[in-house]
């Protein structure tokens, strides 16, 4: 009698894509978290956009430590957007686990993400916990705020409702497979206002790739939530932030252009994905952006407010929807200016 021994099952590989740009500075950290996974059967993914200074070089280094790390360098700056998506492209992995190059995963991150997967073959992706951090005076992260949800399993409804309210609820950070990754991902989002040279920049994108994955009807609108690992986000002067590269803080009409760009993005999303969810969205950002506009002006930390920015925000408003507004803004203002005098009161009462 002949015995055979069970082969245990491979655990399947994952790709961990970090796009770099002038990146040398804080690349190490995002490496060397990859490089500390509990989970072994990964690749490190990182694609160069035409760096001007040693990003390729901290990498290299790292290579030489493991054959996981897989380097290239694209011949001409194609833009975050284009250069995240060549990073799945370049992926052998079943999943994906995209990284910052500012930015860092917890040990465990992989390992506890595939388990997931493993016991819940049917769920769209893996979220879990987000941190924010900022350098304190000797160049060390310190966390300021961590967001998390309730672990288990979410659905669409929720996500469709809640997303652009929530910071961290979803994004880039959540595991995905590959598959659907290069199916749904978008460098341009088609829009009558010349934004392209905006969402290549890949803010809205973030979003988007989540959210469309979400709605195809096979995952039957439900991922999965764990809060037994965080991905770290660092914020500091030189990342990449909200501002398409050009927003000046003391301009009231550019936030407003700002938000309308972001309002345009996601409306591409709603009209073809998730139509019953459309009126309520722009009767929010309706809301968001008048009290943005009334804080700024009352705190006196912008100017340069145009009534002509705001009729092109409100332009394709029905009548409705402008109803609606009206009457929604005044207890979303109240709540807004409530937890910001609380905020502040807090803050004197520590000083």
């Amino acid at each position: 009698m002949i015995f055979r021994k069970n082969k245990m099952k491979e655990k399947p590989l994952v790709s961990i894509c970090i796009p770099t740009y002038n990146g040398s500075h804080f690349v190490s950290r995002a490496l060397e978290s990859c490089l500390k996974q509990s989970y072994e059967n990964i690749e490190v993914v990182v694609v160069d956009d035409t760096s001007k200074d040693d990003t390729i070089g901290v990498v290299k280094k790292y290579q030489k430590k493991s054959l996981k790390i897989k380097l290239y360098r694209n011949k001409e700056n194609l833009g975050a957007a284009a250069n995240f998506l060549e990073t799945f492209r370049l992926a052998n992995g079943e999943f994906i686990q995209h990284l910052g190059q500012d930015d860092w995963l917890e040990q465990n991150h992989i390992s506890e993400k595939v388990a997931v997967f493993e016991q819940y073959p049917d769920i769209a992706f893996v979220a879990n916990c987000y941190s924010f951090y900022i350098l304190d005076d000797k160049g060390e992260p310190v966390l300021v705020k961590k967001f998390c949800k309730k672990p288990g399993f979410h659905y669409d409804k929720e996500v469709f409702k809640r997303f652009y309210r929530e910071a961290g609820l979803i994004g880039f950070f959540c595991m995905m497979r590959k598959k659907d990754v290069i199916e749904q991902y978008l460098v341009d989002i088609p829009n009558d206002f010349n934004y392209e040279r905006y969402y290549r920049k890949a803010t809205i994108i973030d979003n988007l790739l989540p959210l469309r994955i979400l709605s195809l009807k096979k995952y039957r609108g439900q991922y999965f939530y764990i809060d037994k690992t965080s991905y770290c986000k660092l914020i500091h002067s030189g990342c990449f932030s909200k501002d398409y590269g050009w927003i000046k803080v003391d301009s009231i009409d550019n936030q407003v252009k700002s938000i309308h760009i972001d309002r345009v993005g996601f409306e591409f999303f709603y009209k073809n994905q998730a139509p019953k969810y459309l009126f309520s969205y722009r009767v929010f950002v309706g809301c968001y952006t008048i009290s943005n506009i009334i804080f700024y002006v009352i705190s006196g930390r912008a100017r340069g407010f145009s009534w002509g920015m705001l009729n092109l925000f409100f332009k394709d408003y029905s009548l409705t929807e402008k109803i609606f507004v009206f009457i929604s803004f005044f207890p979303y203002f109240l709540r807004r200016a409530i937890k910001w005098l609380l905020k502040w009161l807090l803050v004197k009462f520590k000083k």
